[in-house]
């Protein structure tokens, strides 16, 4: 229950925010991506090759892979 209470504050703050506040949080989760590439590649890699082993249709582990 405190994670939908904490998502459910978080999304009013964000409705409230002006369009600086949300393009700094917007170009900060970029970053954060960014700087996780490799670890999120990785992660994505095994689960391709899980989904793939567990015989998941082929169009379906098409959307689940990432590419850069």
């Amino acid at each position: 229950m405190q994670a939908s209470s904490t998502s459910s504050t978080s999304s009013r703050q964000i409705a409230r925010a002006d369009a600086g506040t949300k393009n700094r949080a917007l170009y900060d989760l970029a970053a954060l991506i960014d700087k996780g590439r490799s670890a999120i590649l990785a992660a994505n890699k095994l689960d391709i090759e899980a989904a793939r082993a567990s015989g998941m249709n082929d169009a379906l582990v098409d959307r689940l892979v990432l590419t850069e």
